[in-house]
């Protein structure tokens, strides 16, 4: 029956070409006749005013842009509500927006000429949903939001970028396209456009591996340019003594955390957690000579000072805070040493005992030092290793110090227990001492 069909199709196409032609006449169009296949099948002509859909987008006698733009933001912007009001994670909220919603509009964007200012109205009303739902601060950066996870950003893809990277990538494969029939259309192309780039011009810059790179370097340098919002992941990735990649695995790596969770964590990296300079400097609603801290009334309440620097809380949360971490590396060492058959995860109230011992090697949680000489004035590390079997003790205290502190509490730590290693060295004969 299907062969039937296709046959008298071609036949009706090759003999009656002209009923399936549009009639011009002056300015006007006119609609031509039915197409009649055989007895029982009949191909409708598409009435004025009707669509139809192909490849699933809507379409009548001309591409409507406008109307697939709001049809496609409307599909979009029904999952996006129903994303990130979904229990899921942060990650798979971001993951979902990226992967479920982002392609109801990236789909037509290959084929649709859209307004960039129409994108961008789109991309405000997402930022909207999500910061209403709980997802930023609605004075986060935007360019925060955009950057990647491993970049310490929160990994979402922006609509008005994406279309530029669409209309780029289909550039560029006009251009390196091999096919004989494509060469009118690349013809036309650069006729269309003065001083456009030619094929050849086009694979020597190479623009589909470096799209990634520059779109991350642009978003870099905006966040860079923040001097409130982005000073503090300027000064990570302007640390080299530290990791990045450890450092923001908190981002890429903990898939469970709940949006409410990386939201808050956010704010406090782009300073926008209400303390008393936020207040007075950023949203200017207190006045700037009343900036002193509310709890020790000494230096002003910023993030670094309430953070890493108030008195009030050195004893309770600075000293809760450096064990909840200590104690992570503390049970890794155990288990590297044999002392311990297992790690409790990172969140468990399990503290460890005093003192673990072993033939093979030792391990104390906040013990003094016996010192033999009076010159060992600070004999206390927060944890000391001794490996038996390779000879080696490790002394090793921690601190949380502000981000522009780290050498300071380096150089402090080293003199503080220079004579304490020194002990240690003749106790443990033949031992090397870190």
């Amino acid at each position: 029956m299907g062969a039937n069909v296709l046959s008298s199709t071609l036949e009706l196409m090759e003999t009656n070409a002209e009923r399936l032609q549009w009639e011009n006449i002056g300015k006007q169009v006119q609609d031509a006749k039915d197409v009649k296949l055989n007895e029982t099948s009949v191909v409708k002509n598409l009435e004025s005013g009707s669509n139809y859909k192909f490849l699933g987008i809507k379409e009548s006698v001309m591409q409507d842009e406008k109307q697939a733009l709001k049809e496609a933001a409307k599909v979009y912007f029904r999952r996006l509500s129903v994303i990130w009001t979904s229990p899921l994670s942060d990650f798979n909220r971001v993951l979902a927006t990226n992967q479920f919603a982002l392609p109801a509009l990236t789909y037509p964007m290959w084929t649709q000429h859209w307004p960039l200012a129409e994108l961008r109205d789109i991309d405000r009303q997402t930022r909207k949903i999500i910061c209403e739902n709980g997802g930023r601060h609605p004075l986060s950066s935007i360019a925060v939001l955009y950057l990647p996870r491993e970049k310490g950003g929160r990994g979402l893809r922006a609509i008005e970028q994406e279309y530029k990277l669409i209309k780029i990538k289909a550039a560029v494969k006009l251009y390196e396209s091999l096919d004989p029939k494509m060469k009118s259309v690349q013809q036309f192309e650069e006729c269309a456009i003065p001083n456009r780039r030619t094929r050849d011009s086009y694979q020597r810059y190479a623009l589909k591996k470096h799209i990634k790179k520059v779109v991350n370097e642009k978003l870099v340098k905006k966040v860079e340019d923040q001097q409130w919002q982005g000073g503090l992941l300027k000064a990570r990735w302007q640390d080299n003594q530290l990791s990045l990649e450890n450092c923001l695995a908190w981002l890429n790596k903990w898939h469970c955390a709940p949006t409410h969770c990386i939201a808050g964590i956010m704010e406090l990296y782009e300073q926008l957690t209400p303390t008393k300079v936020y207040m007075a400097y950023k949203t200017g609603i207190t006045d700037k000579n009343d900036v002193k801290c509310r709890m020790c009334g000494e230096g002003p309440e910023s993030m670094a000072h309430v953070l890493a620097g108030c008195p009030s809380l050195a004893q309770s949360k600075y000293l809760e805070r450096h064990n909840f971490a200590f104690k992570v590396f503390f049970f890794e060492m155990l288990k590297d040493l044999k002392l311990a058959d297992f790690t409790p995860p990172w969140f468990s109230d399990v503290k460890p005992k005093p003192l673990y011992k072993s033939p093979d090697a030792e391990a104390y949680w906040d013990l003094p030092v016996d010192a033999d000489h009076t010159y060992v004035q600070s004999n206390r590390v927060d944890a000391r290793f001794i490996d038996h079997k390779n000879k080696k003790v490790f002394m090793v205290d921690m601190s949380c110090p502000w981000i522009n502190n780290g050498d300071k509490k380096d150089k402090e730590k080293t003199k503080k227990y220079g004579s304490l290693r020194l002990e240690l060295t003749k106790q443990h004969p033949g031992f090397k001492i870190s």
